[in-house]
């Protein structure tokens, strides 16, 4: 008897751990590209890693759905923290790529200066970057180098849940409410 009890009460929890597991796997998303100029990596403290990038692009690239539209660049200091992202580091001896989870941003006043506070990955299992995330190295890898360009793809957030509106910036909010709308976009960049 206590057999095919128990046997019952793991295909309850089985049933309940599936259907969290579908409902995540659909979690909405979009991407946004940057590129930018010479970048160094240092190690940081409390294994966090701190990429320093020159001269970024002045529009960020956001594909979501097919469309690509732009945003300034100092609008990704409103963007919801953490997020993944595919870095990819050129000079002239090499390219190589990695997998982050971006803790903390910041960027200079006129823009020239985009600082990230990362926590190298060794997987990614999102879907967003998947095709960017191929042979990757790890971060620590790179410690101290400095590369010549450097590119950014980011894996944002989309459609935030109502509830969380405290925790949100009012351009994640903005862009998610576009559904794609390349104009919508657009004027969310005129509206924060």
């Amino acid at each position: 008897m206590y057999t095919k009890l128990g046997t019952g009460v793991l295909m309850i929890v089985l049933l309940i751990s599936l259907t969290g597991t579908c409902f995540a796997a659909d979690s909405p998303g979009y991407l946004a590209t940057l590129t930018g100029g010479e970048s160094q990596i240092v190690n940081g403290t409390d294994g966090m890693m701190v990429i320093t990038l020159d001269n970024p692009d002045q529009k960020v690239n956001i594909t979501k759905e097919d469309n690509t539209s732009q945003i300034s660049v100092g609008l990704l200091k409103y963007a919801v923290l953490p997020i993944d992202a595919i870095t990819i580091f050129s000079s002239p001896e090499m390219k190589t790529a990695s997998i982050v989870k971006i803790e903390n941003l910041s960027i200079s006043d006129n823009n020239d200066n985009l600082t990230l506070k990362v926590k190298p990955l060794d997987y990614y299992d999102g879907e967003v970057l998947t095709s960017y995330a191929q042979d990757t190295v790890n971060l620590k890898e790179l410690d101290e180098k400095l590369f010549n360009s450097t590119g950014l793809y980011l894996e944002m957030i989309n459609n935030i849940p109502e509830n969380f509106h405290n925790s949100i910036s009012p351009l994640e909010k903005c862009i998610g409410d576009c559904h794609g709308d390349s104009q919508c976009i657009f004027d969310c960049d005129d509206y924060c």
